[in-house]
C-alpha cells in the first residue's frame, strides 16, 4: 500500500514538471514570437540594410574559434577559458582604442558623483532634493563602487575602462562555465563565442555603464546556483544578487525569477527534496534582504544618503513613463540633472510625498479612463523595445552614418540580435515539442529553466516600465545560452 502511495505521488509530481515546463516554454516561444514580429516591423519600416558577407564570414569565424577552444579544452581545460578570456580582453581592448568614448548623459554625472564622495561632497547632492541623486537615489550603489575603483587606480578614465573590460571578460568566463554545467562543453563554447561577439555588447563596452558589472553578479549568482548542491553556495548566490541590485535595481527581476523557479521545484519535486527546497529558497532570500538592509542602514548611518540608497524616492515615475511616454506635465528633458522627473517636482516644489501621490493618481486614471490608450502605447513602446536597433552605440560617441565600422556594429549587431532571437523561438518550440512528447513523465525543471523564467520576467517587468532597446542587455545572455543546443555539433 506504502509503495502504491508512493508511486501515485510520483506520478503526480511529474505530471506537474511536464505541466510546468509547458507552461514555461510555452510562454518563452509566444514571448520570441513577438519579437520575431516586432522585429520584422521595424526593419521593414526603418527599411533597415542587410550586410551580405556577415553571415558566410562569421560561420567561418565561429567554426574556427569553436575548434580551436575545443582542441585547447582537450588538452588542458584551463587553457580554454585562458584562450576566452584573453579574447575577449584583445575584442573589447580594440572597440575602445577605436570609439575613444567619453562619458557622457547619466554616465558623466555618474563619474562626478563618484569624485564627489572622494572629496567629502556627496552628501550635499543625496541630501539636496532638488539633486540627481534625490530623484534618482538608486544610483547610489554603482557610484559607490565607481568611487571604490577611483580610489584604488586614481580618476584615470582609461583605468575605469580597463576595469570594465576585465569585468565583461570575467562575465564570460562565468558564462563557460555555467553552461557546461547547464548542458556541457559544446553547448558552453558555442554560447559563449556568440556572446563575446555580439556587437551591440561590444560597442557598449567602452561606457562606463552599471549593465556590466550588474551582469557580472548576476552571472557569477548563476554560478554558485548550478555549481554543487551546497546552502553555503546557495547563500553566496545570494548575497552576490544583492550586490547586483545595489548597483543596478533592474535586477530584482532575476531574485524573482529564483523565487518563482524555487516554487516550482518545491510544488513539483515531492516530499523527498521538500525540505531542502524550502530551505535553500528561505535561505536565499534571507541573506539577500540582510545584506540590502544592511547596505542601507550602513548608508544612512554615516549620514550618506538620507533616506534609502535602494528604494527608489519617486516611486511610480517609471511607470508614469511606461503608460505614457511622458512626466505628470509633459514638459521635455533638458539635460541629465533636468529631465520630466525634475520639472514635475519642480512643480509641486520638490514635494517627494505629493509628487508620488500625485504620480499613483495619474496612473490609475490612465489605466481605468484611458484603457485603450495605455494598451496602445504599451504595444507600440514594446514593438521598439523588442525590436530596435540597440542604442548602446549611441552613447559610444561613435553613432556616425559615414564610418564603415559604425555601420558594421549596428546593422551587423542587429543581424546577430534577429538570429538570436530566431534560432531561441526554434529551441523553445522543439523543447515544447519534446516536452509533450515524452511519455515517460519524467521531466526535470532545471536550470535551464531558471534562465528562461529570467528571460520571461524582464520583458513582463518592462511592460509597464520606462523602455530602451539598451535595456535588453540581460535577455541577450539568456538568449545565447538557449540557442547552444541548436549549433552543438553532432
Amino acid at each position: 500500500m506504502l509503495d502504491a502511495d508512493i508511486s501515485a505521488g510520483s506520478s503526480v509530481n511529474n505530471k506537474l514538471k511536464k505541466a510546468f515546463n509547458i507552461c514555461i516554454y510555452g510562454a518563452f516561444s509566444i514571448i520570441l514570437l513577438f519579437y520575431i514580429c516586432s522585429i520584422f516591423l521595424y526593419s521593414w519600416r526603418n527599411k533597415v540594410p542587410y550586410i551580405a558577407f556577415f553571415v558566410p564570414a562569421s560561420v567561418f569565424m565561429y567554426y574556427v574559434s569553436y575548434k580551436l577552444i575545443s582542441v585547447l579544452y582537450g588538452y588542458k581545460n584551463y587553457l580554454a577559458t585562458l584562450f576566452i578570456f584573453v579574447l575577449s580582453i584583445i575584442i573589447y581592448s580594440l572597440w575602445n582604442f577605436y570609439a575613444k568614448t567619453q562619458p557622457m548623459s547619466d554616465y558623466r554625472v555618474l563619474i562626478n558623483g563618484a569624485k564627489s564622495v572622494l572629496n567629502g561632497t556627496f552628501a550635499d547632492l543625496s541630501f539636496d532634493k532638488e539633486n540627481y541623486y534625490y530623484f534618482y537615489n538608486f544610483q547610489t550603489g554603482f557610484t559607490l563602487y565607481l568611487a571604490f575603483i577611483m580610489k584604488i587606480f586614481g580618476n584615470s578614465l582609461f583605468a575605469l575602462k580597463f576595469i570594465e573590460i576585465l569585468v565583461m571578460s570575467f562575465t564570460n568566463i562565468l558564462l563557460f562555465h555555467i553552461v557546461k554545467k547547464i548542458y556541457s562543453v559544446k553547448e558552453a563554447i558555442i554560447s559563449t563565442l556568440i556572446y563575446i561577439t555580439l556587437t551591440f555588447n561590444i560597442a557598449g563596452s567602452s561606457i562606463i555603464n552599471n549593465q556590466h558589472i550588474s551582469m557580472f553578479l548576476i552571472v557569477l549568482m548563476l554560478y554558485f546556483i548550478t555549481g554543487k548542491d551546497s546552502f553555503i553556495y546557495t547563500g553566496i548566490a545570494g548575497a552576490v544578487l544583492a550586490f547586483a541590485v545595489i548597483v543596478r535595481p533592474n535586477a530584482q527581476v532575476v531574485l524573482l525569477a529564483y523565487i518563482a523557479f524555487m516554487i516550482l521545484l518545491i510544488l513539483s519535486d515531492g516530499k523527498k527534496l521538500l525540505k531542502k527546497n524550502i530551505t535553500n529558497l528561505l535561505l536565499f532570500v534571507v541573506v539577500y534582504f540582510i545584506v540590502i538592509y544592511s547596505f542601507d542602514i550602513t548608508l544612512k548611518t554615516i549620514n550618506l544618503i538620507p533616506i534609502s540608497a535602494i528604494n527608489a524616492n519617486t516611486t511610480y515615475f517609471k511607470i508614469v513613463l511606461g503608460i505614457s511616454g511622458k512626466g505628470l506635465y509633459g514638459i521635455p528633458t533638458l539635460s541629465t540633472e533636468k529631465t520630466q522627473i525634475y520639472f514635475d517636482l519642480q512643480r509641486l516644489n520638490f514635494d517627494y510625498e505629493l509628487y508620488n501621490q500625485e504620480c499613483k493618481k495619474y496612473v490609475i486614471d490612465n489605466i481605468t479612463n484611458n484603457t485603450k490608450g495605455v494598451i496602445k502605447y504599451i504595444y507600440n513602446k514594446m514593438l521598439i523595445f523588442c525590436g530596435a536597433i540597440d542604442n548602446q552605440i549611441g552613447f559610444s560617441g561613435v553613432n556616425t552614418p559615414g564610418l564603415r565600422l559604425s555601420h558594421f556594429m549596428k546593422y551587423g549587431g542587429y543581424q546577430q540580435y534577429a538570429s538570436l532571437v530566431f534560432f531561441g523561438f526554434i529551441a523553445s518550440v522543439k523543447k515544447v515539442t519534446y516536452v509533450i512528447k515524452s511519455k515517460s513523465c519524467n521531466n526535470r525543471i532545471d536550470k535551464e529553466a531558471l534562465i528562461t523564467i529570467v528571460f520571461i520576467l524582464y520583458f513582463v517587468a518592462h511592460i509597464l516600465i520606462e523602455t530602451q532597446a539598451r535595456y535588453r542587455f540581460e535577455q541577450y545572455l539568456c538568449l545565447c545560452i538557449m540557442v547552444a543546443p541548436i549549433f552543438k555539433e553532432r
